[in-house]
This record gives structure tokens, C-alpha cells and sequence, in this order.
């Protein structure tokens, strides 16, 4: 309870300046040629989830295992084994849970993350392949995100559902504003997102200390 308490923490300590901070960026997303683009195929891969979670449910159920076993191997666990069905599946490791492993589905778009890791291996005349693929991974995980984030999964019941919900939203702020930012414009939009949240921390501290 007290690591989902401290990640709950961080997650307001993080996520609430960078959403204060997106107006900020805003103008510079909307006038990026690569927004759009992305924009569209968000939509599209939204649209195409949602046909995914009727007709083939158990692909998002072993996407989502597979984030577990992802995060787990990441906490230096050892898989042993997973499972996936049509309407739940289950991962198992050695060692003990942690707070992460179990959140990781809802606050990672890892398909998105893995593409724009793997942007180098896209030769030059791809880049805009590349930035589709990325757009619809990010709606697909956006839409199963809404569809997976209830108060009644273990995951989240866990660690306290209050808790792992506001860390959720803070984590969630962080790694999927930063994952569309850094399809849309690389690094810079990224950089410039960052520094008006510590902007947005500065002047939400100097308010409290007066």
C-alpha cells in the first residue's frame, strides 16, 4: 500500500503539471505536418480496436498479458508462464507482484513505445509509414485503455483502486503525452512539453509558498 501510495504521489507530482502544461504546446502540435497524419491514423486504429474487442477479443487480452510479463522481466523476474482468452488472461513470474507490473497495461501504449524505439531500423522513404503505424498503435491503446481501466480489475483493486486510478491518470499523462509528442515531432516538442510542466511546477509552487 505504501509503494501505490508514493507512485499515486508521483503520478500528481509528474502528470498534473504536464497537463496544465499542454495548452502551452498545443500550437506547436497543431502546426507540426506530422499532427495530422497522426491524428488520422490515431482515429483509424481507434475505429479498427474497436472492431478488435468484438470480434477477436483475445488479441487485447494477450497484448495486455504480455505488458505484464514485459514489466515483470524489466523488475528481474523470470517468466513462467501466460495465458489469454476472450475475456481474461494471466501471467505468472517468479518473486512477488509490484505496483508497476500491474499498472503497466493501462499506463504504457507499449506497441507505440516499441515502434518509435525502433524508428532507426525505418529506412527514410518509410518515415511516414512509420508515423501511421504509430498513430493507429497509440489509438489502439488509448481505446483499450478505456475499455480495461474498471474499478473492478485486480490490477488496479490491488494497490487500492483510488490510488492506482490517480496514478494511472498521472502516468498515464506522462508516457502517452510523450509518446505522441515524440511521434509528432520528435524530441524537441518533447523537450519543450517538459520544460513548461517544470514551469507549471515552479509557479504551482511559488503560489503555495506565499
Amino acid at each position: 500500500c505504501e509503494v501505490s501510495l508514493l507512485w499515486a504521489i508521483l503520478g500528481v507530482l509528474v502528470g498534473v503539471p504536464l497537463a496544465l502544461a499542454a495548452p502551452d504546446v498545443w500550437p506547436l502540435v497543431r502546426g507540426d505536418a506530422d499532427a495530422w497524419p497522426f491524428g488520422g491514423a490515431a482515429l483509424a486504429g481507434a475505429a479498427l480496436t474497436v472492431l478488435v474487442l468484438k470480434f477477436v477479443p483475445v488479441f487485447a487480452v494477450l497484448e495486455h498479458e504480455l505488458t505484464h510479463m514485459l514489466v515483470a522481466i524489466l523488475h528481474l523476474r523470470r517468466p513462467l508462464s501466460l495465458s489469454a482468452g476472450a475475456r481474461e488472461g494471466e501471467v505468472t513470474y517468479t518473486g512477488e507482484s509490484a505496483f508497476l507490473i500491474r499498472l503497466a497495461p493501462y499506463v504504457l501504449p507499449t506497441a507505440t513505445l516499441a515502434l518509435l524505439l525502433a524508428e532507426p531500423l525505418f529506412a527514410s522513404a518509410h518515415q511516414r509509414t512509420h508515423l501511421l503505424l504509430c498513430g493507429a498503435t497509440w489509438g489502439y491503446h488509448v481505446t483499450t485503455l478505456l475499455e480495461e481501466a474498471r474499478p473492478h480489475q485486480p490490477d488496479l483493486r490491488e494497490g487500492g483502486v483510488v490510488r492506482s486510478f490517480i496514478a494511472l491518470l498521472g502516468l498515464g499523462v506522462v508516457f502517452y503525452g510523450g509518446a505522441a509528442l515524440w511521434a509528432i515531432g520528435d524530441f524537441d516538442l518533447l523537450e519543450t512539453w517538459g520544460r513548461a510542466g517544470l514551469d507549471e511546477a515552479a509557479q504551482t509552487l511559488r503560489r503555495w509558498a506565499v
